[in-house]
């Protein structure tokens, strides 16, 4: 994979994935501030991340040049997930002893959801012919991207969220990293406001799981 050199003023989509590496390496707040950045602002190398890289740099003993050069992106590389490693052009490969593959396929679904969905399988609930689920690979409206960042499972008893494995699932993914929503019944659990009641209805016999994109 290549790993481009970057420094003030570079964009692209690099950028967003050395950032998204960074927080994922540091921790703490960093993700919650980068999750918050617009998609604008992830892909601009800007002061701000200048003196980020920099604290990075000299917490790892590396040369601190504030740039993101071949030394940097050593210690960021290894914090690369499934949507860095694609924004720097390299292709998903899913491990199909680790997930389950969706019923419109591996291709349909991110790879940053693939263990969303895998754990929603395997705690039961469904995908496939003959249900109202699916990851949206051919659907219009706002979760038509390809690959989709959307999935949605039936649950066996519409009940909601009194189905106490739904809502386990629900709370399960409530506050992941690649969380921006989930819904189930009347409840929404969103990134920017928390759990909050769910005015829009039609959630009772599937949970809507959103990553975020």
């Amino acid at each position: 994979m290549a790993y481009p050199s970057l420094e003030l003023g570079s964009v692209g989509k690099a950028v967003e994935a050395a950032k998204r590496a960074h927080a994922r390496a540091v921790g703490g707040g960093a993700w919650r501030d980068f999750a918050a950045a617009t998609p604008a602002v992830r892909r601009v190398y800007g002061p701000f991340f200048v003196r980020l890289i920099k604290k990075f740099q000299k917490a790892e003993g590396i040369p601190v040049t504030g740039r993101v050069d071949p030394a940097t992106w050593s210690r960021l590389a290894p914090h690369l997930d499934a949507k860095g490693k694609a924004l720097l052009g390299a292709p998903a490969e899913p491990d199909t002893k680790k997930y389950i593959q969706p019923y419109q396929g591996f291709g349909s679904l991110h790879a940053e959801l693939w263990e969303a969905y895998t754990e929603g399988r395997m705690r039961g609930f469904l995908d496939g012919p003959g249900t109202a689920s699916g990851t949206y690979a051919n659907k219009p409206g706002d979760h038509g991207y390809w690959p989709s960042w959307a999935f949605d499972l039936d649950i066996v008893v519409h009940t909601g969220q009194k189905n106490v494995k739904a809502r386990a699932f629900f709370d399960w993914c409530v506050g992941k990293p690649w969380c921006n929503y989930v819904i189930l019944g009347n409840r929404i659990w969103s990134r920017e406001r928390g759990e909050h009641e769910y005015t829009a209805g039609g959630h009772e016999n599937h949970i809507h799981v959103s990553g975020i994109h």
